[in-house]
């Protein structure tokens, strides 16, 4: 399913070339004047109940940033997020980093993942790793069962949805140093229920220095 998926989304780039999200223009989804735009755009954190930071990357409410992550979301289309490296490079260079670090990308389950065909926070964080020189660990945390898209709930229905649905992988916990500072990687933050309750088995675990790092903040 995996395979089929990216030959549709390759064919359908041959067949229809992407346009930039700003401005139309064909070649890529950001363009080089488009990326200047919206380089300024404000950035930084803020914390929930057990994060410290949880850094964003945009605001939702920039229309290329909201195009962009329902592209990579809800079209499955990982080209876009790669032609945002520039962007990101941007971004991320202005987060200082914890020396001992890892990025550890939210999970889908996996049904979600085989209608999909990718993890689009693992192209995230495959493309965070690949700037700043931090290593990624896929399925260090995992969804025990499918829930429904947070998309479509609201508020409390949100964080009751998600309510124990993450996981840790014990064999693959033992060979990681709890005093390493994790970044959960994820596209867009709303409530933070999703973040928290990727939070919650590496707390129980012992692990103390755990951030999370967002394309964008608001949103669907």
């Amino acid at each position: 399913m995996k395979k089929f998926i990216e030959l549709i989304n390759k064919f359908f780039d041959f067949l229809l070339p992407p346009e930039c999200l700003g401005c139309k223009k064909e070649g890529s989804f950001l363009c080089k004047n488009c990326l200047k735009n919206i380089k300024n755009e404000k950035n930084g954190y803020f914390s929930s109940k057990n994060i410290k930071k949880i850094y964003f990357l945009s605001p939702w409410s920039n229309k290329i940033i909201e195009k962009a992550v329902k592209k990579l979301k809800f079209r499955y289309s990982k080209r876009v997020a790669h032609d945002f490296k520039s962007f990101f490079e941007n971004k991320l260079n202005k987060i200082n980093f914890a020396y001992n670090a890892i990025f550890v990308p939210v999970p889908l389950h996996k049904t979600r993942l085989n209608q999909r065909g990718f993890n689009q926070s693992k192209i995230l964080a495959d493309l965070f790793a690949e700037i700043k020189n931090i290593p990624v660990e896929n399925n260090l945390i995992y969804r025990n069962r499918n829930t429904f898209p947070q998309s479509k709930l609201k508020g409390k229905e949100r964080t009751e949805n998600l309510k124990n649905c993450i996981s840790i992988n014990e064999k693959k916990l033992t060979k990681i140093n709890k005093n390493i500072t994790i970044y959960l990687v994820d596209d867009v933050v709303v409530t933070c229920s999703t973040l928290e309750e990727c939070v919650k088995p590496f707390k129980k675990a012992g692990f103390k220095n755990i951030s999370a790092i967002v394309f964008a903040k608001g949103g669907v």
